[in-house]
C-alpha cells in the first residue's frame, strides 16, 4: 500500500511512530505529513530525536496560534494538495487533533479511504473541541480502530458511522512498550503530577486560580511536581498567579516522553486534563484525579476513558475538598503509592500496531 500519514501535535507523535514502523516493516510505502500545529521544541522536534521518529516527507508550516476554524482550513487545504499530488490508497490519522481532523476531511473529499486510529472515544460534551473533532473524523473514517470496548459500542451505536471497525487495543501504549528501555530512572518517588493545558481551564483566571488552591491544598499531603505547558506558563504570567503556588509544588520545563514517563513511573497519584495522561496513568496502575473538561459545570464528571472510573480515576472537576479526600483515600488505598492498581484494559499489550496492519491489509 502506498500511505499517508498527517500528524502535527504532541499526542500524534506518540501514536504515530508504532504505525510507522510497522508500516514499513512489512514493505508498504509510508509518506508522513507534519502539519506544523504543534512547533515548540519541547513539543514537536524533540519527539523526532527521542523515539527516532522519521523526519516528514512534507512540513505544511501551520502554526498553532491560529483559531480553530482557521488552522483546520489551513491543514485541510495543504494536506489536499500533498494528497492529489501523492495519489495514496489511504490516509490514517491518530486522535482527535485539527490536525487530524484536516488531514482526514482532505482525504475524504478526494474518495480516499480514511483510517481513524483511536476511535470511538466520547465524552458526550459538544463544547470540547476534541469532542467535535472525533466525531467527525469517525464519520468520514472508512475503518476505525478503537482502544476500548466502550469506544466500539459508541460506535455501534451511533447512527452515522458508516465505515468499518475492531477494538486493537491503545497505539499508544505500543510506543511505551517498544521504547521501555530507553526509559531514565526519575532521582525521587512518591510524589503527585499535576498537569493543565486545556484552554477551558488555563485560560480562564478564575478556574486557574481554583486549580492552584486545589495544588496547594494537596500539596499539604504530598509534594507536587508540575511540568508547565507553555500555555498554561503565558497565562499564568499574565494572571500573575505563578507567586500564588505554595513551596511544596514544584514548577518544571515540560518534559520530553522519555523524561516525562520516568516521572510518571515513580509518581504515587496524577492530576490532570489530559486524556492521554489518564490513560498512561491508568496503564500504569496510577489512581489519577481528573479535572474538568468542559464549561458546562454539569459535565465536570467526564472522560472519554470510562473503564477507568471507579477503578484508577475519579472526577474532582474544580472542589477543593473532593480533591483533597480523594487524594487521602487514593494514598490510603495504594500504601502511599507502594502498591499499583490493576489496569482495566487488558487488551493493552503493545500489539496494536500489528492487529492494525493484518486487518487494513486483509481488508484492502
Amino acid at each position: 500500500m502506498k500511505i499517508v500519514s498527517v500528524i502535527g501535535a504532541r499526542p500524534n507523535f506518540v501514536k504515530i511512530i508504532p504505525i510507522i514502523n510497522e508500516s514499513r516493516k512489512r514493505g508498504h510505502e509510508h509518506i508522513l505529513v507534519h502539519t506544523g500545529q504543534h512547533y515548540d521544541f519541547r513539543m514537536s522536534q524533540i519527539f523526532f530525536q527521542e523515539l527516532k521518529l522519521p523526519k516528514p516527507d512534507y512540513n505544511l508550516n501551520i502554526k498553532a496560534n491560529h483559531k480553530h476554524g482557521e488552522q483546520t482550513a489551513e491543514i485541510l487545504k495543504k494536506t489536499e494538495n500533498v494528497l492529489e499530488k501523492e495519489k495514496p490508497d489511504v490516509v490514517i490519522v491518530v486522535g482527535d487533533t485539527n490536525s487530524s481532523l484536516g488531514g482526514a476531511l482532505a482525504a475524504k473529499k478526494l474518495n480516499i479511504k480514511v483510517v481513524h486510529v483511536e476511535a470511538g472515544l466520547r465524552a458526550y460534551d459538544l463544547s470540547i473541541p476534541e469532542e467535535v473533532n472525533r466525531i467527525l473524523i469517525d464519520v468520514c473514517s472508512d475503518f476505525l480502530f478503537c482502544p476500548t470496548d466502550t469506544a466500539v459500542k459508541n460506535l455501534k451505536n451511533s447512527k452515522d458511522i458508516t465505515g468499518k471497525f475492531w477494538n486493537v487495543g491503545n497505539i499508544s501504549i505500543d510506543t511505551l512498550i517498544q521504547n521501555k528501555n530507553l526509559i531514565p530512572e526519575w532521582p525521587e518517588k512518591g510524589y503527585c503530577i499535576f498537569t493543565t493545558h486545556r484552554p477551558v481551564n488555563v485560560d480562564r483566571p478564575k478556574r486557574l486560580e481554583l486549580l492552584i488552591e486545589i495544588i496547594n491544598s494537596v500539596s499539604e499531603m504530598i509534594k507536587i511536581i508540575f511540568p508547565i505547558h507553555p500555555r498554561t506558563k503565558k497565562m499564568m504570567q499574565k494572571y500573575k498567579l505563578i507567586s500564588k503556588i505554595k513551596k511544596n509544588v514544584k514548577v518544571i520545563e515540560p518534559l520530553g516522553y522519555l523524561d516525562f514517563h520516568s516521572l510518571l513511573n515513580n509518581s504515587s497519584i496524577v492530576i490532570t486534563d489530559s486524556g492521554g495522561i489518564i490513560a498512561e496513568a491508568c496503564y500504569r496502575g496510577i489512581p489519577c484525579l481528573i479535572m474538568p473538561q468542559s464549561l458546562k459545570k454539569t459535565n465536570y464528571n467526564l472522560t472519554e476513558w470510562t473503564e477507568t472510573l471507579g477503578r484508577n480515576s475519579i472526577f474532582i472537576g474544580l472542589d477543593q475538598k473532593i480533591a483533597v479526600e480523594n487524594v487521602k483515600n487514593f494514598l490510603r488505598q495504594t500504601n502511599n503509592g507502594e502498591r499499583k492498581l490493576k489496569n482495566p484494559y487488558p487488551g493493552w499489550n503493545g500489539n496494536s500496531s500489528k492487529k492494525i496492519f493484518d486487518i487494513l491489509e486483509g481488508e484492502l
